[in-house]
């Protein structure tokens, strides 16, 4: 076993509650009478849209451990679906809403300045990988981010079409719905914007291609060079490439090494933009604070969200300012952008 590992500490932060510590500890069986009252009112008045995977209610949270109204206490191995990297009501981020809430409780960022923004968007740009994307545009969510990436790349390369991958998950609205490869997020929703072409993901596990690596020389790759941007369908208006560096809802698959700096080179080469969507793998979840950095790789723009506000909606894209300055003021915008 590996000594690092074994000498980790895996004790809780101080901050966490007495009860949290205990979890997992049930006092009754799941769902309890008062979740269950709030199970089918739920089932009254709100959107079937939700999954709503677990059949449990949520009435307190710390560290890593949920509570539920009738007092039954679980362990988040989903971090709350990778937005909680910091922890469940983590006191730092609960004194920051407060404090920020006294002071004002709406930015105003489309009309006026707000010092905290500028703050929080140089700090973005001094972590971004390599330090080289200087300027980011805030929003509200991982998805929005992704509207915005195609809204920046298509004026920036004056291309309208675009590369995602075969089991990609990108959000579930317009443009990012559309590059989304699941047959459940996009039934009854269509049709969708035209332009969007898919590869296949190094899934080197089982390999779309039967092929075994390394010795397949990333065969994905040259796929998506040879069969599709030659003769699979694009025309010469490409504006950027989506990719997850480790895929989320594909089955959190992990890519060789060279296949980030791979594309890197193939976008170079054809002129479109490498849009990394961090939204999941970012914020210190593979180990470094952006997957990206793990293969020294630098995106011409990189999507980032859920952790990104501990638990409050916000989403942002960062980019080089070479990109993000094309945007005349008014060439996009977000009534709450950066509110968080």
């Amino acid at each position: 076993m590996d000594k690092e590992i074994v000498s980790m500490d895996l004790s809780l932060p101080e901050w966490v509650a007495d009860w949290a510590r205990k979890a997992p500890d049930l006092k009754v069986p799941p769902p309890g009478p008062k979740s269950k009252a709030i199970i089918e009112k739920d089932r009254k008045y709100v959107s079937h849209a939700y999954d709503r995977l677990f059949q449990f209610t949520m009435k307190r949270s710390s560290g890593a451990a949920i509570m539920d109204e009738d007092g039954n206490v679980y362990l988040d191995f989903s971090s709350g679906i990778s937005v909680l990297n910091a922890g469940w009501s983590n006191p730092k981020v609960v004194q920051a809403i407060k404090d920020q809430a006294e002071c004002l409780t709406h930015s105003l960022a489309n009309d006026a300045y707000f010092d905290k923004e500028a703050d929080f968007a140089e700090l973005l740009a001094k972590i971004s990988p390599g330090g080289a994307l200087e300027s980011t545009f805030f929003g509200n969510s991982g998805a929005e981010g992704v509207e915005a990436a195609i809204k920046l790349s298509r004026y920036y390369t004056k291309g309208s079409e675009h590369i995602a991958f075969m089991g990609s998950y990108h959000g579930r609205i317009g443009n990012a719905l559309a590059m989304a490869s699941r047959v459940k997020y996009k039934y009854g929703h269509g049709p969708y914007p035209p332009g969007i072409y898919f590869a296949p993901y190094p899934y080197c596990y089982r390999c779309w291609f039967k092929q075994e690596y390394p010795s397949c020389g990333l065969l994905c790759v040259d796929y998506l060079e040879k069969g599709i941007l030659e003769f699979g369908g694009p025309s010469n208006d490409l504006a950027s490439l989506f990719v997850e560096p480790v895929q989320g809802e594909g089955g959190y698959i992990v890519p060789p090494k060279e296949f980030m700096p791979r594309l890197r080179r193939l976008c170079d080469q054809r002129k479109m933009l490498l849009v990394a969507d961090e939204v999941q793998s970012g914020l210190a979840r593979t180990g470094e604070v952006w997957e990206c950095n793990s293969t020294e790789t630098v995106p011409d723009i990189l999507i980032t969200g859920k952790a990104l506000g501990g638990g409050i909606p916000l989403g942002a894209i960062v980019a080089k300012k070479s990109v993000m300055d094309v945007w005349r003021p008014g060439s996009h915008s977000s009534t709450f952008g950066g509110n968080g």
